[in-house]
């Protein structure tokens, strides 16, 4: 089974911020439910979450912006 899903971006103030930590929360939730009934699972999508500075446009433009895994992964 697959889901691809649009995750909300957190980069344009606080509220959108925790608008997406509200988003991340649920779609755990939900995650964690269907896995019991199809364990066999794909997550994709844009997940609005980088993982590595090379993974977006302006890494140190966005550094304080919600998009970042590990704000302190710098090479």
């Amino acid at each position: 089974s697959v889901v691809s899903a649009y995750f909300p971006s957190g980069a344009s103030g606080l509220e959108r911020h925790f608008y997406k930590l509200e988003f991340l929360s649920a779609f755990q939730n939900y995650i964690s439910q269907l896995i019991k009934v199809q364990p066999n699972l794909i997550i994709c999508g844009d997940l609005n979450i980088c993982h590595q500075l090379k993974d977006i446009y302006d890494p140190i433009g966005l550094m304080q912006a919600s998009v970042f895994y590990k704000k302190n992964e710098i090479g």
